[in-house]
């Protein structure tokens, strides 16, 4: 658990914007919002275009801004219907390199124990990000992928974050994986398995889903999507090498 220690400084926007600084520039994962009140699919991109980039450090569409564009605007890019056609997401966002500001905050947010993450493994070298911020609001969902460092992550506000965790050994036969065509990400979706990946339905996930001061560990190369609720939502990851015996 992430006790709440911070007493809901996590839950205003003024306390972020301020402690990560106006003209901090963020960047900014872009979805096209969803028409059939479906959760809002941030997929991997395949191209770029004059208003978005894909880059490598990221394989979505994104675009920078500066935080206080970013918060006066999110609430209107939450993927409804009468939204403009963009739905807004600080994914994955660098706290170390791009909002040291937050450092202090998470440690005071009562970070999982020492022990615990040493148990998991090791800080990835400088060229990793150690400890990534997710914020956003509107249901969003991710396609089905796996990371390549083990990962804890704990919900510090907002609804639930739904995991869908995929083992690899049991179900990687029928996610359709061919790593030299898709990287790290699956073709198949296994709730509404395509024609040309029927044999999707079998793989069986494991649920979890994290309400404010949860956390969980998510084993390095386990599949898994993640489904945010409509609420305003943040959470902080914290990234550890694989054992290279994984």
């Amino acid at each position: 658990m992430m006790p709440e220690s911070l007493g809901g400084w996590w839950d205003v926007d003024a306390n972020l914007l301020e402690a990560i600084g106006a003209d901090t520039v963020m960047p900014i994962r872009v979805a096209e919002s969803s028409t059939n009140r479906n959760p809002t699919q941030f997929q991997r991109s395949a191209k770029s275009d004059a208003k978005h980039q894909t880059t490598d450090k990221s394989a979505y569409q994104e675009k920078n801004m500066t935080s206080s564009d970013f918060f006066s605007q999110y609430k209107n890019h939450r993927g409804l219907d009468n939204d403009d056609d963009e739905h807004w997401y600080a994914a994955q966002v660098d706290v170390v390199t791009t909002l040291p500001g937050l450092l202090k905050y998470i440690a005071s947010s009562a970070a999982p124990k020492h022990q615990l993450m040493e148990a998991v493994g090791p800080t990835p070298s400088t060229s990793r990000h150690p400890v990534t911020l997710y914020f956003g609001a509107g249901e969003r969902t991710t396609q089905l992928h796996y990371d390549s460092l083990e990962n804890v992550v704990c919900l510090a506000s907002g609804g639930t974050k739904t995991f869908a965790l995929y083992d690899p050994v049991s179900s990687s036969k029928y996610l359709y994986i061919d790593r030299s065509v898709h990287g790290n990400f699956s073709p198949s979706n296994p709730t509404t398995p395509s024609p040309n990946h029927p044999m999707a339905k079998f793989a069986l996930p494991s649920i979890v889903t994290l309400s404010v001061g949860d956390c969980l560990y998510l084993p390095v190369y386990w599949y898994h999507t993640v489904t945010s609720s409509d609420e305003r939502t943040i959470s902080i990851n914290w990234w550890r090498s694989p054992n290279t015996q994984k």
